[in-house]
């Protein structure tokens, strides 16, 4: 049996497959099984972005590394295998520097709110 092998923030987790249960999250996994409590779950429905991680994996005809930003509310732990997760907390901060795409996924996690905001006339939040 083919073990779940996939990496958060850098850190490896390999699971027995048969021992993953279908209806468990990318969400759910990171919330309970790590020590990262940045990624949220806010509305369960992906439309918040408060549970947006980066999913990144080689692609092996090419070589180039693909980045997707995905609501791991919404991304069934099962189909996990062979990707990179980084949360918020894998971006960077005042220790370790922003890699350049971690800049645009956090424009992009805060799109949500600042639409929410400026269409309801409170544009001087952001």
């Amino acid at each position: 049996e083919h073990p779940l092998v996939f990496a958060v923030n850098g850190n490896k987790v390999s699971l027995p497959a048969s021992e993953v249960d279908p209806s468990v999250t990318l969400n759910d996994f990171i919330r309970r099984n790590t020590k990262f409590s940045g990624t949220k779950l806010s509305c369960g429905e992906g439309g918040c972005g408060a549970c947006a991680v980066d999913l990144s994996r080689k692609d092996f005809r090419t070589g180039e590394t693909t980045h997707i930003s995905v609501n791991s509310c919404l991304r069934p732990l099962a189909s996990m295998d062979g990707w990179a997760v980084t949360t918020t907390e894998g971006l960077g901060g005042p220790k370790k520097r922003f890699s350049p795409h971690s800049r645009t996924y956090r424009w992009f996690q805060w799109t949500p709110m600042r639409l929410l905001y400026a269409r309801n006339g409170n544009d001087g939040l952001f």
